[in-house]
């Protein structure tokens, strides 16, 4: 009776601590960056403030320098207040663009899209 009871306890302990492990993990990971475009990183992502609690989002395309200089800014799609649509635009403006080590991108500019997405819970 008591190595049935020893296994039970292990096994149990097994996949409890298995489950933790995974959700610690999970929460461990890395946002995900908020621009698409080939040969460029942001330097780190956005933060805006969402103070009226709004769910939405809103996308923009971009258009930067070989340098990382940002030369235009149009929105794609946009489901959330203007007020909210400001802060993100100002955050894209102070937005410092990284070239990855292996752009080869050949062009003047680059263009690509970064979106914002907020949810609430």
């Amino acid at each position: 009776m008591y190595f049935i009871m020893k296994k039970s306890i292990e096994i149990f302990l097994f996949f409890f601590l298995s489950l933790i492990a995974g959700s610690v993990h999970a929460q461990d990971k890395e946002p995900s960056s908020p621009l698409s475009m080939s040969g460029w990183n942001l330097e780190s992502n956005p933060k805006v403030r969402n103070s009226s609690q709004e769910s939405g989002m809103i996308s923009y395309e971009i258009e930067i320098d070989t340098l990382g200089n940002l030369l235009s800014i149009n929105v794609l799609k946009q489901t959330i207040s203007a007020e909210l649509a400001k802060k993100c635009e100002d955050e894209v403006r102070k937005m410092h663009f990284v070239k990855k080590v292996n752009n080869t991108v050949g062009t003047s500019t680059s263009k690509g899209t970064i979106t914002f997405v907020f949810k609430v819970n």
